[in-house]
């Protein structure tokens, strides 16, 4: 399949639009308000709670700022939470390049933005090696889709989108931003998406090694006849 390789590279990339999808939410009260006030024209775009949580967070510019995920997507609402961030115009948002006149042409084509910025979780997995007792449909259901899939598009795409998953990497994110006057530089994009892999490798493990200690029998045995 042909590569569309990417020819201009900016060091720095001003942050306009942020999607942030969370499950832990440490810190996001301060970073959301002070990462908005480094960046006068961002907005951001959430699913679910952390819709409810940044609205809160930000306040009264909250309504200009905070952009339901729901009413940007292309898909119709999930009652039931699946398939929440897995959409076309947020990863085509987060893996086109501005430079190329072919992406950019379907990102006006699709209604979409070009994000700067991925704020997102992979969702914790257990650690069979523990010994704490797991059931195993529960377990299952833990294995995280969304999250990982807009770390990964972000990794990919660290020429131009700061890719965020750690809590303890709000202060320095928000330093260097208003230090670059609303902007990231390729270092800074380059250390967040080397954590965003390592956090990546280790959740894959964990389900690599939970799937390994399943034989079918006992799931078998956990639904019953």
């Amino acid at each position: 399949m042909p590569v569309d390789r990417v020819k201009r590279l900016d060091d720095l990339v001003r942050i306009r639009n942020v999607v942030v999808s969370v499950s832990d939410k440490t810190g996001l009260d301060r970073f959301a308000p002070r990462l908005a006030d480094a960046c006068p024209r961002s907005r951001f775009y959430a699913t679910g709670g952390t819709f409810t949580f940044l609205r809160t967070a930000l306040g009264d510019d909250a309504p200009q700022r905070v952009v339901d995920m729901t009413r940007y997507s292309t898909r119709p609402v999930t009652h039931s939470g699946l398939a929440r961030t897995t959409d076309y115009k947020l990863y085509l948002g987060l893996l086109a390049d501005p430079y190329n006149e072919v992406h950019v042409n379907d990102v006006s084509a699709a209604g979409a933005v070009f994000f700067d910025m991925v704020v997102s979780n992979v969702l914790p997995f257990p650690d069979i090696r523990s010994g704490s007792a797991l059931d195993p449909e529960e377990t299952r259901l833990r294995i995280d889709i969304g999250g990982p899939g807009m770390v990964r598009a972000g990794m990919r795409s660290y020429l131009r989108v700061a890719v965020v998953v750690d809590p303890a990497d709000y202060d320095e994110v928000v330093s260097r931003v208003k230090e670059l006057g609303g902007q990231t530089d390729l270092a800074l994009r380059l250390k967040l998406a080397s954590k965003a892999a390592a956090r990546a490798v280790e959740s894959d493990e964990r389900i690599a090694q939970f799937l390994q200690s399943l034989d079918a029998d006992s799931v078998r045995a956990g639904f019953g006849k």
